[in-house]
């Protein structure tokens, strides 16, 4: 069968850090108050995904 619509493109990091947010709090969560700094810092692009980690994991390491 072929397909007659075109796939989606991929979400914007501002999208795709509101779906992981609405997924988190899905399960009854939510990130504190320095997860919400760096999703933020990647939402507007200033980060990417794998600055995001390291400053998590920098952060936790303490």
């Amino acid at each position: 069968m072929p397909l007659t619509e075109k796939p989606l493109a991929p979400p914007t990091c501002a999208e795709a850090v509101a779906i992981a947010l609405g997924s988190v709090r899905a399960e009854g969560l939510e990130p504190s108050e320095f997860g919400h700094t760096v999703l933020s810092a990647m939402a507007e692009g200033e980060i990417d995904a794998d600055e995001a980690c390291a400053r998590l994991r920098a952060h936790y390491r303490r």
